[in-house]
């Protein structure tokens, strides 16, 4: 089966770090073992994420400049009648003209993953086969399935996954020089964007280090991600043992920098590598501020996509009995790529097909060529 995975960087709209190209070259990478598959980033600038995951293994579709919208789509139209694809699955909205060309010129069934968020944005539909990363997603399209102007005929579920990945020690090292690290240090780790979207998780980490540990000369609170201007956070910037880290050298590839913590901070796909590592893990959430992941709540966070969107009963919040191992044993189960190859495929042949009318080819044309 030949397979083309289809996401757009906009430089108003995205970074190229984000969850979805993680999530999108990901599973990408894991279907390449059983099928053709092709990966398309489309946009005004390449993905880091894509390119640290897939390497030179993805094409790049470069809308910038005054033909860059026309020279990208003869590109994939060349790549659309060479190969005619059995499926393009997307990851956004933004790509539908694309998707329209293949159902119109090699029959293809189209395939559009929602990668998490609340559901409040989520009023209308144009495709007929949908997967879900969140189960809170899942059970609102389940709803309303037959809703939307595109009902969805073919609904799917497969929680986030990643790839199983190495520590960088010498990365590690270089983060422990850069902050002074002593022996018996103790190091809280936030992984993930710094910008107003987390702050809410943001700054629950640094109250929760202020009111345990501030006191305690040997914890180190450090925040590394991608920062942008929507978050300031001067405030915190020179305070004793916070560290708010966005240098490029360690925002590459930050999770192979989660060996150097005692207790990870975390969420969405970040919570799962997290998991892979093993340790104490904790997700911030809507009214309880950090709550430790453990083996009687991580389903119940699992249902948000461990986003900070969590909500949880208040017998969830704390586990008596704590289990080190359990994240790992739950990667295995429940995270780890490579185990839903098979179900994803199965979904992919169940797809449902229709091609597109008029309207939708002329809204979506105009969207395209004035750069999505």
């Amino acid at each position: 089966m030949t397979v083309f995975y289809i996401i757009a960087n906009l430089k108003k709209r995205n970074t190229g770090k984000g969850g979805s190209f993680h999530s999108a070259a990901t599973i990408a990478k894991a279907m390449s073992l059983k099928h053709d598959v092709f990966f398309f980033v489309i946009g005004d600038f390449d993905s880091e994420a894509v390119t640290q995951i897939l390497g030179s293994n993805h094409i790049f579709l470069n809308t910038s400049g005054f033909f860059g919208t026309f020279k990208s789509l003869y590109h994939y139209l060349k790549y659309l009648f060479r190969l005619k694809p059995a499926i393009v699955h997307v990851f956004g909205n933004n790509v539908l003209f694309l998707t329209y060309l293949s159902q119109v010129i090699a029959k293809s069934k189209t395939v559009f993953t929602k990668c998490g968020k609340g559901n409040s944005g989520f009023k209308s539909n144009h495709f007929h086969n949908v997967i879900a990363i969140s189960n809170e997603n899942f059970e609102f399209l389940e709803q309303h399935r037959d809703n939307f102007d595109y009902p969805i005929m073919n609904l799917g579920y497969f929680p986030n996954r990643i790839l199983p990945f190495e520590q960088d020690e010498a990365l590690c090292n270089s983060l422990k020089d850069l902050i002074d690290y002593k022996r018996d240090d103790f190091i809280i780790l936030r992984i993930g964007r710094l910008n107003s979207y987390y702050k809410d998780g943001i700054i629950a980490t640094i109250n929760f280090f202020r009111n345990s540990y501030s006191h305690n000369s040997h914890v180190k609170l450090l925040l590394i991600g991608h920062r942008d201007q929507s978050l300031d956070l001067t405030d915190y910037e020179g305070l004793k043992n916070i560290f708010i880290i966005d240098s490029p050298k360690f925002t590459n590839n930050p999770k192979s920098l989660l060996s150097i913590a005692d207790i990870k901070v975390t969420n969405g796909r970040t919570t799962m590598e997290a998991c892979y590592t093993g340790g104490n893990i904790a997700v911030p959430t809507k009214k309880h501020g950090l709550v430790r992941l453990s083996k009687d709540n991580w389903k119940a966070m699992l249902h948000y996509n461990y986003s900070e969107r969590v909500e949880l009963s208040e017998n969830l919040l704390v586990s008596e009995v704590y289990d080190e191992n359990f994240p790992r044993e739950i990667f295995h189960e429940n995270f780890n790529v490579n185990s839903i190859s098979d179900g994803i495929t199965t979904f992919y042949e169940n797809c449902y097909y229709e091609k597109l009318n008029i309207k939708n080819w002329i809204i979506w044309g105009r969207i395209f060529f004035n750069k999505f």
